[in-house]
Order: structure tokens, then C-alpha cells, then sequence
């Protein structure tokens, strides 16, 4: 601004750069050598006055280059783009950073704007197409043909499908089912398949041996490297021929005795304090339950109940894992085999009888005998270099529990001391528990057990189900751009070839020269990686911006996490810049809560006809100018927006400009008009409510007016 209005036409190219428009710093410094006069010294600083004090501000300020180079470096590391890529191993969605050629991320937030917008078409691409489709579908996102996208269709997301089988290995049974109520197979393909309900619930022996094929892993044995290759046994925890599909076949582990549902041991612990009381003081009269057994009057009780008291007791009153040996004990204490009190289910039933919560049913869902073995997946192993093996702590908790289970069943075999038994037993809860839901020694390893994939922050369901990371997405960072039309933005040659490559390759490979088809398309991706070179960038905006262009009838959905309310999520039409940051029009910045000092923002681009619809009717800046929350304009004339009208608005062909820009015919004439009270120096109020002081000028007028 000083330069503007100190130096007039002489520097008027100093002051109208772009934003990233290149200016050596001698050029500015020369500059500021002779507008000395107004107080700016060589470095670009200048000493402001305080507007209420009329005092000087102590230290100087800078004008503005330094920052200009410091955001034009930030701008080359921050800018990433991503057509389509790599994908994650377990959920199949585009994978994460700017090294690897990630996706950006719509989160929560972004999910709830688009539901504000009501915007189903965007939601449901974003949330299937374009993060984690099956292969049929994601082969056709790449032609960018909306009529080989259809959404009305209900896609069953990679994702979900995977969160199915980490439930499953914790035992745990979540079916989804269609309109006719029938099961949905996780591996289908099914085109037309619609979600109508899903149901969870602890699952059977039955439907553990149908996931597993009815493969059991009976080898703990860890495999062993051979020339080079890694070798596995039969039947055992990598066995190629149980794990042929390694996403979706599965195994199981037979445990030599039932143990305690992991997630069920508070609730069993709960109920059998409860119920063990009530029933022993109905056998044992007014004797008192406690840890000490000489506290018990075993003369009024019979030899086995005594024996279940006297080796048992402190298994009810002390911690969970003890409770389950009591339970799984069974007729190890040389008890026959036909007694009564040594039954397991006939016991239960006892129990049973005397609590009003169905103890006995709880059990029979809390004891299991069957542990879900993971695909290959979702517990990887994999053979690095210098032959050292790399599993997952996965692999490690399963080697445990085969491990437990066999020593128990060996001591089993072996009549060993009943001391032994409870060790073995506590070890295989242990190992289960450790599998499934971890423990202290888990913890104090930090190796991660299948619950912590699934629940919590960093869970297959917050961080990857209610948001994804997708494919045909940008970020950069944002400067302003006043010139741009209200709807449009402006978007980096980078960015619109990052989005639109496989389409754009296609067409170049026609327009360039080749003996064959090979060296025509290595022609056309030469261009695609230097878009710079002028001879490129001609040919690559004749094919996106020219006649029947890519981007002529496509919209590009802009967002600023985080995402507050539905602004933040707006569709522009795209208009290719010549610098590396992302051109915003100053009048959205309140919409994204956004200002220009390195803030960035991500670009989104709609694929099916569907979406371009919604983005264009819905969520675009004019239809979303009023607040929802309070009927008021979003759009606001603020800082160097008003500054600038200001500046322009003193005299009479900057007033004409500014009715060039509005397209206004008649305010060319309000202007005159206006001016002459302006010099007048009088105030008048017309019947609109219009306010002209000497401050204000026409464009204050001419606002509050309308």
C-alpha cells in the first residue's frame, strides 16, 4: 500500500504481483531506496502510527516481502495431490502421508457437514468409490466417466468388511443382512446388494467352525527359513493351504479345557459372588464364607461339597482368573466322572436356580472352548533381509495360547498335582486374555492386542469407518485471489493434473508422436511429470480448460479442517493458476474460518453425475450465503477488503471501476450523485436507510442501501 499510493505509476508493478510471481529482493530494496521519504527503511520495514494515541509504534514493522518468500516456501513442501495409489493392507483405503502418495482424510467432522449440506451422492462416494471399494468398482473410477459410477446402489465398503473379521477373532459375531433378511457374505459379488439390518452377539461353536472351514490349528511350531525361502508345517498357524485367501480364510484353536469369555470375566465375577454365597449358605446353614478354611464346619456338609468349598474358596472371593479355574476345574480331584457336584452343566443348573439374572445361561455363553485364528492380513509375516523374520504381535499372543493349551493338556494326561493344574489353567486364561484384549505384561511389551484395532481413537471403526482417506484429492496452501468470480477458485496445474491423470493420459497419448503405443504413452507421461514446460502447459490446459475440456463441467469440493459447520465444505468451479497455493476469494475466509498466513486447505473432486449435482445445486458459495443459525449474511467486507474499496472509492474513476467489476450500470451514476454531498461534507438518509458520511464513500452507501 505505501508503494501503491507513494511511488503512484512508477512501482504500480510492485504493487499488483501475484501472489507467487517472482521478484528479486534488489528490486524491492530499490524500491524502498526511493520511497525513503515515507518513512520505510531498505529492509521493507516502516514505523507505524498508533490511531488512537497519534503515537509512533516502538518497533518497525515489515511491509511484506520476507513474508511472501517464507509462504512461497511453505507452499512447495505443503502442496500434495492424489489421483488414485497405493492402499492399506487391512481396510484397503488410500494410504497415509505425502511420501507414500496418500489420499486426504474426511473425517467425522467432514461426514457431518455433508450431511448438513445433504449432499448423499458426495457422502456416499467419498465413503465407498473413492476410499475403499471392491476392485470392480474402483477400476471404473479411473475412465472419471459419471455414468460408469453408480451410487444408488449400496456398496458393502472394505472397511466394514474388515472390522467383521477383527470382530470375529474376538469371537464376536456382527451379521448385516439384506431387504429379504438373509445374510450378507462378507466375500460377495453381489453388485445390488442393500444393507437393511445388522445384529451382534457372541458367537457359537457352530458358526467359529463355519468361519474356520472346520481348520484346525494344531501346530505351534514357528516357521523356519530353507535356501533362502521361509518354510511352514501342516496345520499350523501359516499354513498356505487352510490360508489360501489371505483376507478372508480362517482358522481356530482348540483349547484343551473352556476358558472365560475375556470381555465377560467382570460380569461372570460379578454374578458368581453373588450366587456362590446364596447357594452355599443354603447347604452350610449359618456358616460364613471366608478365606479361611478352618472357618468352615465341614461336618455338616458332604465329603465333595466340602472338598469344592475347602479348594475353591478362594477362588470366589479373590481375583476373576481364579473364578474360572473354578469353573473349569471339572473332575480333576479324582472325583467320578458321574457325581453330581462334579457335573459342570448339572452344577450350573444348581447355581442357576438360586440367581434371579439367569447365571447359568450367562455361563454358557461366557465359556469357550474355540479361539478364532485371523487371516494372514490381518497378522502379517513376511521374510526380510539377512533371512530375519518380521511377524505381527499377533502371531505371537496365538503361539502363547497354543502353547498354554498344550502344556495343560499334557499335565492333564500325566495326572499331575492339583497346584499345577491351577497354573496351567491361569496361564492359558492368561494367553486368551493377553490375544484378545491385552494385559499388563502386553502393555509393559507394547504390543497391541485385536481389541486395540478396533476400539478406541485409533480403532477400525472412529479412524477408518466414520472417516477415510480417498482418492482424487489435494492440499495447499491458500492466498488470496479477488480477481476470481465468486464461485471459482483457483487451483495449481499440479493439482489438476494429480486429479484428472489417468484420463489426461489417455488423451495426450493420442496428441503425441510414437512408433507404437508404448512410446506415445511414455511421451505423454514425460509430460504429465514437467507440466511446467511451456510447450506441456499448452497442450495439458488445451485438454483440460479447451473446448469439451476435463474440467470445463466439473466442480471441485474445497474444505478447512477443522470442519465447524457445513462452510467449510464448498464446491467451486476450478480456474488453473500459475503458482504452486490454492486461489480463495477474501470474502470466503469467514465461511472457513480462514486467513492467508499459511493456512491450507484440502480439494476434493466429485466423480459421478450424481455428486457434480449436489456439489453444483447444494454446496456451492451462493446457495449457502445466509447463516442457518441466524439468517445474516456470511459474506463480510472486512480488513484490506474494505481498505481497498476505500482507496478506490476516493475519486471518480476508481468509483467507475468499481462498477465495472459489480456490473452495476446504475451505480456509475449513484457515484456522481453521491460525490457531491461527499464534498459538501453534508450527511443524508434516504428511505432505504442509506448513511453517507465523507468517511463511508459510494460502496458503503451503495451496501447499505441494498
Amino acid at each position: 500500500m505505501p508503494i501503491l499510493h507513494h511511488g503512484g505509476e512508477e512501482f504500480q508493478h510492485l504493487a499488483t504481483v501475484l501472489p507467487f510471481q517472482s521478484i528479486s529482493e534488489d528490486t524491492l530494496q530499490d524500491a524502498f531506496r526511493k520511497l525513503s521519504r515515507t518513512g520505510i527503511s531498505e529492509t521493507g520495514k516502516a514505523f507505524l502510527i498508533d490511531g488512537q494515541s497519534a503515537e509512533p509504534i516502538e518497533r518497525p514493522v515489515v511491509v511484506g516481502y520476507q513474508y511472501i518468500m517464507k509462504l512461497n516456501h511453505m507452499v512447495s513442501d505443503k502442496i500434495h495431490v492424489r489421483g488414485t495409489g497405493p492402499y492399506t493392507r487391512i481396510t484397503q483405503q488410500p494410504v497415509k502421508g505425502q511420501r507414500h502418495g496418500g489420499g486426504q482424510r474426511v473425517g467425522e467432522m467432514e461426514v457431518w457437514a455433508l450431511e448438513a449440506h445433504l449432499a448423499w451422492s458426495v457422502l456416499a462416494e467419498m465413503l465407498t468409490v473413492k476410499s475403499d471399494a471392491p476392485d470392480s468398482k474402483r477400476a471404473a473410477i479411473d475412465t472419471l466417466n459419471p455414468k460408469s459410477i453408480i451410487t444408488d446402489e449400496t456398496i458393502v465398503p472394505e472397511t466394514l468388511t474388515a472390522a467383521i473379521i477383527l470382530l470375529r477373532g474376538m469371537g464376536i459375531d456382527l451379521i448385516i443382512r439384506d431387504q429379504q433378511h438373509q445374510e450378507i457374505p462378507i466375500k460377495s459379488d453381489k453388485p445390488d446388494i442393500a444393507i437393511h439390518d445388522a445384529q451382534i452377539f457372541f458367537a457359537s461353536e457352530a458358526r467359529i467352525l463355519k468361519w474356520a472351514n472346520h481348520h484346525c490349528i494344531l501346530q505351534s511350531d514357528s516357521p523356519h527359513i530353507k535356501r533362502g525361502k521361509m518354510i511352514t508345517k501342516p496345520d499350523g498357524l501359516y499354513d498356505p493351504n487352510i490360508f489360501s485367501d489371505s483376507r478372508y480364510d480362517m482358522g481356530y484353536i482348540r483349547l484343551s479345557e473352556p476358558i472365560i469369555h475375556p470381555l465377560l470375566i467382570k460380569k461372570v465375577q460379578e454374578s458368581a459372588n453373588k450366587v456362590f454365597q446364596t447357594y452355599y449358605r443354603d447347604i452350610l446353614g449359618d456358616v460364613a464364607i471366608s478365606n479361611d478354611k478352618n472357618n468352615f464346619d465341614i461336618s455338616k456338609t458332604k465329603k465333595e461339597i466340602s472338598d469344592v468349598i475347602v479348594s475353591k474358596k478362594v477362588m470366589v472371593h479373590n481375583r476373576s482368573q481364579k473364578v474360572v479355574e473354578f469353573l473349569t476345574l471339572e473332575q480333576l480331584q479324582g472325583i467320578s466322572p458321574d457325581s453330581e457336584i462334579w457335573n459342570c452343566f448339572t452344577l450350573l443348573e444348581k447355581l442357576g436356580s438360586y440367581d434371579d439374572s439367569n447365571f447359568s445361561e450367562l455361563l454358557k455363553t461366557a465359556l469357550i472352548r474355540f479361539i478364532p485364528v485371523l487371516p494372514m492380513d490381518f497378522r502379517p509375516l513376511s521374510l526380510r533381509q539377512g533371512n530375519q523374520i518380521v511377524s505381527s504381535d499377533i502371531n505371537r499372543f496365538y503361539h502363547q495360547v497354543l502353547i498354554a493349551s498344550h502344556a495343560l493338556e499334557k499335565a492333564v494326561n500325566q495326572n499331575a498335582p492339583f497346584d499345577h493344574f491351577f497354573l496351567l489353567r491361569l496361564n492359558m486364561q492368561n494367553a486368551v486374555n493377553r490375544l484378545m484384549i491385552g494385559d499388563k505384561i502386553s502393555l509393559k511389551e507394547n504390543r497391541k492386542p485385536i481389541s486395540d484395532m478396533i476400539q478406541g481413537k485409533e480403532g477400525i471403526f472412529r479412524k477408518f469407518l466414520l472417516g477415510k482417506r480417498v482418492d482424487f484429492s489435494a492440499r495447499s496452501v491458500i492466498v488470496p485471489m479477488p480477481e476470481l468470480e465468486f464461485g471459482k477458485t483457483g487451483i495449481p496445474l499440479e493439482i489438476a493434473v494429480g486429479v484428472t491423470r489417468e484420463i489426461l493420459l489417455k488423451q495426450l497419448i493420442q496428441h503425441c508422436d510414437g512408433e507404437d503405443y508404448n512410446e506415445k504413452k511414455r511421451n505423454a507421461q514425460h509430460i504429465v511429470k514437467y507440466p511446467h514446460i511451456p510447450t506441456h502447459r499448452y497442450l495439458i490446459e488445451k485438454i483440460l480448460t479447451g473446448y469439451q475440456g476435463i474440467l470445463n463441467k466439473r466442480l471441485m469440493i474445497m474444505t478447512r479442517a477443522p470442519s465447524l459447520h457445513k462452510y467449510n465444505l464448498l464446491s467451486f468451479a476450478p480456474v488453473l493458476t500459475d503458482h504452486q497455493a490454492i486461489g480463495l476469494h477474501p470474502l470466503l475466509c469467514k465461511m472457513f474460518n480462514a486467513d492467508f498466513d499459511g493456512d491450507q486447505m484440502a480439494v476434493h473432486m466429485p466423480i459421478s453425475g450424481e455428486s457434480m449435482d449436489e456439489a453444483r445445486q447444494t454446496m456451492a458459495p451462493h446457495a449457502n450465503i445466509l447463516s442457518v443459525a441466524n439468517g445474516k449474511p456470511i459474506l463480510n467486507f472486512t480488513q484490506d477488503i474494505v481498505l481497498g474499496l476505500y482507496h478506490l472509492s476516493l475519486s471518480d474513476a476508481g468509483r467507475l471501476q468499481i462498477a465495472t467489476w459489480m456490473r452495476l450500470k446504475d451505480i456509475r451514476k449513484r457515484s456522481l450523485w453521491v460525490n457531491r454531498y461527499r464534498r459538501a461534507g453534508i450527511e443524508s438518509n434516504t428511505g432505504a436507510g442509506m448513511r453517507i458520511t465523507r468517511r463511508q464513500g459510494t460502496v458503503s452507501a451503495y451496501l447499505s442501501e441494498t
